[in-house]
């Protein structure tokens, strides 16, 4: 697997707004590995940042179940891991579109922050993202688990370890934070998380969601169930701006309806065609409602009173 170097762009994130803490971050789940890790996570009372992938939510829906369930963060890691700048605005968008059809019939939410795939995210991808009220996240501390797949175990452990104190063991919790990357899809990467918090907590740093570490100025998840969990929207709500008129709620419907045809596609490792005729409680109807919350938040047309 080939990883470049993250790219930065207006409004992306690398680093914590709050000194010292530190949001533990994990890609490419979730996996055949990732309860290890949440039981682990929860015997320490640590909250951690998943970004997580559509195709392989469908693998493992129940470990999502419990990722939610546990009270981590879910943040959006595409729906096929591709790379995104080779890919046109329709692609680019379908990929967000799919995995939150996704995250929404398993958890019922949608996320505000996403990573995108090998940190690769240009000016347009960049320009998207915001258009579509996500925080691009990256990091400031790679622990690079990616690279030693092919390594003994002893190996592997050491080098993430020396990965992550190189920066760590120079920082200062009084000033310094920390976002870090790892991918709970590799059993070594999970296996030294203990050793990780370990330095951490010698360090006296906190650990802390994403949303958390940046004093959730943007709350994790636009809509859960059927409230509206956005700033922008609570503030829309405060100012009355949500007494949507007749017209309004028609030409929501119709704007829905079209973005929903026509950024739904059947391919491999692809979600399912929707319609609007699903039975109710129906897989279909769920995958509709989940497409249709988000597609009306982020274009500005629903205000849910939260």
């Amino acid at each position: 697997m080939l990883i470049l170097s993250q790219e930065s762009g207006t409004g992306f994130i690398t680093t914590c707004s709050k000194s010292g803490v530190v949001a533990l971050t994990f890609d490419d789940g979730p996996g055949p590995y990732t309860n290890i890790l949440l039981d682990y996570l929860s015997k320490k009372k640590i909250k951690a940042t998943f970004f997580v992938v559509g195709i392989t939510i469908k693998e493992y829906p129940d470990v999502l179940k419990r990722i939610f369930r546990d009270g981590h963060q879910i943040g959006l890691h595409t729906n096929t891991h591709p790379h995104l700048n080779e890919l046109s605005y329709e692609q680019q968008k379908d990929e967000i579109i799919q995995v939150n059809n996704t995250i929404y019939e398993v958890v019922g939410v949608v996320p505000n922050y996403m990573r995108p795939p090998f940190g690769e995210c240009n000016e347009h991808c960049g320009e998207l993202m915001k258009s579509l009220g996500l925080t691009v996240t990256q990091w400031n501390l790679d622990s690079g688990d990616w690279r030693y797949e092919l390594l003994t175990s002893e190996e592997q452990r050491y080098r993430i370890l020396n990965n992550i104190l190189s920066k760590l063991l120079p920082s200062n919790s009084k000033i310094d934070s920390f976002i870090t990357l790892q991918h709970d899809t590799y059993r070594y990467s999970v296996e030294i998380v203990p050793k990780i918090v370990e330095e951490f907590e010698k360090k006296g740093y906190a650990f802390k969601t994403v949303a958390e570490c940046l004093g959730n100025k943007v709350l994790p998840y636009k809509c859960e169930g059927n409230k509206n969990l956005t700033t922008k929207n609570r503030k829309m709500n405060n100012t009355g701006t949500n007494n949507m008129k007749s017209n309004s709620k028609n030409n929501m419907n119709n704007n829905i309806n079209n973005n929903t045809k026509n950024n739904t596609m059947s391919k491999t490792g692809g979600g399912k065609n929707v319609t609007s005729g699903s039975a109710p409680g129906s897989s279909n109807n769920r995958i509709f409602i989940g497409i249709s919350i988000f597609n009306a938040i982020i274009f500005g047309l629903l205000s849910v009173d939260g």
